[in-house]
């Protein structure tokens, strides 16, 4: 979602389309427009910071290009072993896998904090494993999260005289979806009535597996990054901003 504001008080908010684009269009000579992002797609972090700026239309057909960037939001799964009495254990091994056409292959580590499809930003990482340490705890972070790739967790080493799970920790889609009103913890994302959970996490206790859902959420189709777009007749997607034709009058028209 775009806000328009003009320095002679004109203000415009717009929502992009499928395209990702939005378009004000008739603008005013003379008059100084900060135009700013105020809402990123779902599955994108919106950066207030860089996400704005300002335009003086000063010719008739006058245009300028900006382009603005949102991130994808990471993932993170996290699973803690514990004893029988709630103590944590280390040196339990685990391995996080993705899907990857018809097989499962393992998330290989990525260093300066990007987030790509099949990688992990943790330290440490090796052939998608991660040892747990004196807080019987490990955390795949920086994972790719874009409702559709499917992840699985499994426990491929325990600690000696512990037993290792047979099923997987977690097998499903990042981010985890459910219906707000069934929740109690606040979600990292509320579209709708639909909270989306991109952190889970899970406690292994005797066999069994607590507090992480066994599934993920119904898998949602998410849009490309918004791009703020200021151009004249540009085929592309984003924001378009376009000057009045006589440069003196306005007529206020926003085309998605």
């Amino acid at each position: 979602m775009f806000q328009l504001k003009g320095s002679d008080g004109y203000s415009q908010t717009a929502t992009t389309g499928e395209d990702g684009k939005v378009v004000f269009k008739d603008l005013v000579y003379g008059v100084t427009y900060t135009w700013k992002e105020t809402k990123a797609p779902h599955g994108y972090l919106l950066d207030q910071q860089t996400n704005t700026g300002t335009w003086s239309v000063a010719k008739k057909e006058d245009a300028i290009l900006i382009t603005a960037e949102d991130v994808r939001r990471p993932g993170c799964i996290e699973v803690t072993k514990q004893d029988a009495g709630g103590g944590p254990l280390a040196g339990a091994v685990f391995r996080l896998e993705y899907r990857d056409g018809g097989g499962w292959r393992p998330v290989e580590g990525r260093s300066g904090g990007s987030v790509s499809r099949g990688g992990c930003t943790s330290a440490g990482i090796a052939d998608g494993t991660l040892t747990a340490g004196a807080d019987g705890t490990v955390s795949f972070e920086g994972l790719w999260a874009d409702g559709e790739i499917l992840y699985r967790l499994t426990e491929v080493r325990s600690p000696d005289g512990q037993e290792l799970l047979k099923e997987p920790v977690y097998e499903g889609t990042l981010p985890a979806a459910a219906d707000r009103s069934q929740t109690v913890r606040e979600p990292e994302e509320l579209v709708g009535n639909t909270a989306y959970f991109y952190t889970l996490t899970a406690t292994v206790r005797d066999g069994k597996v607590f507090s992480l859902p066994r599934t993920g959420g119904p898998g949602s189709r998410t849009r490309t990054a918004a791009l703020a777009v200021i151009s004249l007749g540009a085929v592309m997607t984003g924001l378009v901003l376009h000057p009045s034709g006589s440069g003196r009058s306005r007529k206020n028209r926003n085309h998605i």
